[in-house]
C-alpha cells in the first residue's frame, strides 16, 4: 500500500490493482481498502483476473490511494 502511494505521487496516472493473499491481512492492513483501491481476492480464475485488469485499464476516474 505504501509503495503504491509513493508511486502514484510520482505518476498520478498509475493504475494499481492489489491481490489479496489472506483475508485477515487485508483486514489488518487495509481497513477501508475496498473503497479506495481495486483488488482481486484469491482464489480467482484467469478469466476473473483478466476481467478486473481490463476494467481497471478502461477506468480513468478511480480515486488516488490515500
Amino acid at each position: 500500500l505504501e509503495l503504491a502511494r509513493r508511486l502514484q505521487k510520482k505518476r498520478p496516472d498509475l493504475k494499481v490493482l492489489f491481490m489479496t493473499g489472506y483475508s485477515e491481512d487485508l483486514q489488518e492492513e487495509g481497513a477501508g481498502l475496498e473503497e479506495n483501491v481495486d483488488f482481486v481476492s484469491k482464489p480467482f480464475g484467469l478469466d476473473a483476473l483478466m476481467g478486473v485488469i481490463r476494467e481497471r485499464l478502461d477506468t480513468d476516474n478511480r480515486p488516488q490511494i490515500s
